[in-house]
């Protein structure tokens, strides 16, 4: 599956389909950047998951590389729709 694909189905499903927060909290660059989170911070969130607000480790499904370009990707705004960067 793609990225894109991922992101937008299986993260859009608790963040928002535009990642603007939902069950989970809002992945817009953004907002990612004003709360400080970097790439790094970011793969380990979606390698681990946070067990204590229901977000799930991503490890045994996603490679080191695949976690690691979607935690770009978050922060660059490449999976977003539209054009939209925030």
């Amino acid at each position: 599956m793609p990225l894109r694909e991922v992101v937008t189905e299986d993260c859009g499903a608790c963040h928002g389909g535009r990642l603007r927060g939902g069950l989970g909290p809002d992945l817009t660059p953004d907002r990612l950047r004003q709360q400080g989170w970097t790439v790094d911070a970011l793969a380990q969130v979606i390698r681990h998951g946070r067990p204590d607000r229901a977000m799930p480790g991503w490890a045994g499904v996603l490679s080191e590389a695949q976690i690691k370009a979607i935690s770009a990707g978050l922060l660059d705004g490449r999976f977003l729709t539209n054009g939209a960067r925030k």
